[in-house]
């Protein structure tokens, strides 16, 4: 599940990182990165995607339903986040 460039290996192997250790929320509050958003099933950096149950967020149809395979139209919608 490679949704990213490849120039976006490195940063999805740091966000990973920062992620397991409960300091991703820091870094995106401490440059002031409100626009930016993580996916959930393969950690790609976003500025626009699906948004499930207004917390959850996937960058692609495919990454949505590899974690969600029943999702209904009125749990979820594409939308994009502004800094």
């Amino acid at each position: 599940m490679d949704n990213c460039g490849d120039e976006a290996r490195l940063a999805r192997v740091f966000v990973g990182e920062l992620r397991e250790r409960g300091a991703l929320g820091d870094v995106v509050d401490l440059f002031g990165l409100s626009r930016v958003r993580v996916c959930e099933c393969c950690h790609c950096l976003l500025d626009e995607g699906w948004l499930y149950g207004d917390i959850e967020v996937y960058c692609s149809d495919e990454c949505l339903h590899a974690v969600h395979p029943d999702v209904s139209g009125d749990e979820v919608y594409w939308t994009a986040w502004e800094g």
